[in-house]
């Protein structure tokens, strides 16, 4: 069975955590227990965790490699 979250039905924009993100500004950062989300000099957001460094220019695209890697840390508990 897939994990649902409520920001599916109520938008990306309305998840408190998406929002933070989003307003972000260039040098901030956001500490996670999964990592760390920041947002260089030149604007580019960046996810750091022990396994992986990726860059985006969009939020979005930040948000959703977020909830992704949420979504395989439950799945993977469950098992």
């Amino acid at each position: 069975m897939e994990q649902v979250d409520i920001y599916e039905y109520f938008g990306t924009e309305s998840d408190p955590l998406f929002q933070e993100i989003n307003q972000l500004e260039n040098g901030g950062y956001i500490e996670l227990e999964q990592g760390i989300i920041r947002k260089n000099e030149l604007g580019i957001y960046e996810i750091e965790t022990e396994d992986i460094h990726e860059a985006s220019k969009s939020p979005v695209k930040v948000y959703e490699k977020l909830a992704e890697m949420i979504n395989e840390k439950i799945m993977f508990q469950e098992t």
